[in-house]
């Protein structure tokens, strides 16, 4: 590295390079010389020996590091800050910032990396909750209708039970409806745990809770569920809480309720609250049930004779 000479001669109205003696009529195109022919650092006025050696100042020098594009492997210009320029010429890693030359490789980073939708702008936390976004209505639509014709349309099996089990079909089906019916003929033990009497003697009896302002907690500032001891920071939250799933089944001695559901893989071990959450782990993926022609064929047979479930 050497600084660079070059200079005026008014005589001559020419700009001369002190290095090669090369002689131009305009500063600017001197300056492209010397860039050209010795390599020239034009903010420190440095000439190198070999590009790469230039390459190698730009890239270390803590002068350039706001200037350096690294995937260019040059200087940026001046009136332009790193950020304007990833921005403008390269694909930017829209959850870290990670900068990529092409837009593929950016799509592919996104995805893989971030569980990123291209589609609503957003990441998701595990593949469980990406896979369930990818296999919503806004990205497959409704497509398969209510195997009790009330006229309902929903994108996969794991919709059609939990349309089933809120107790929104028409034909009256709900949850311990579901239940009872999985209940009684499931005799292998194929999704269903191996919880007791209630297999013989049918779904056990649900009951409804209705949280008041007396579930109001000064201490803990917040309305607290009298059976999981969970904080809500309204009554209508709390309500819809005691409605949900988690505890239909639940007793004074039990007041999470069961599990009575269990992912038909030996090896995975999960078990559900209700049939929507095996379906959804089966068709989503998260152990490698999509591969198992057994549960599918389990799932379509229990809709396609679904209306045995009204007798």
């Amino acid at each position: 590295m050497t600084p660079a000479e070059y200079y005026y001669d008014s005589s001559d109205d020419e700009w001369t390079c002190g290095d090669c003696r090369e002689t131009t009529y305009d500063e600017d195109d001197m300056i492209s010389h010397l860039h050209d022919a010795h390599w020239f650092c034009e903010p420190c006025k440095q000439l190198f020996t070999s590009e790469s050696a230039r390459r190698e100042h730009w890239s270390n020098s803590g002068r350039h590091r706001h200037n350096w594009c690294a995937l260019c492997e040059d200087l940026i210009r001046t009136y332009e800050n790193l950020q304007e320029h990833n921005d403008r010429v390269h694909w930017r890693c829209r959850v870290c910032s990670t900068v990529f030359t092409v837009e593929w490789r950016r799509n592919e980073h996104e995805t893989d990396s971030h569980l990123w939708c291209p589609t609503h702008r957003r990441s998701f936390r595990t593949q469980a909750n990406y896979n369930a976004h990818m296999h919503s209505v806004e990205h497959v639509g409704r497509f398969q209708n209510c195997p009790f014709g009330c006229g309902h349309k929903l994108p996969d099996r794991s919709a059609i039970v939990q349309h089933l089990e809120s107790g929104a079909c028409a034909s009256g089906v709900s949850r311990p409806t579901i239940d009872g019916f999985i209940q009684a003929n499931d005799r292998n033990r194929f999704v269903i745990t191996s919880a007791p009497q209630r297999l013989i003697e049918g779904p056990a009896p649900t009951t409804s809770y209705i949280a008041s302002e007396k579930s109001w907690s000064e201490a803990r500032r917040a309305y607290v569920c009298v059976l999981c001891g969970n904080d809500y920071s309204s009554l209508n939250a709390l309500n819809a809480h005691l409605a949900s799933p988690r505890h239909t089944y639940s007793s004074p001695t039990s007041p999470g309720g069961e599990k009575p559901y269990k992912c038909p893989n030996a090896n995975c071990g999960r078990t559900f609250v209700t049939l929507s959450g095996v379906v959804q782990h089966a068709e989503f993926g998260s152990c490698g049930l999509l591969q198992m022609r057994g549960i599918c064929r389990a799932l379509d047979n229990v809709f396609s004779g679904g209306r045995l479930l009204l007798k």
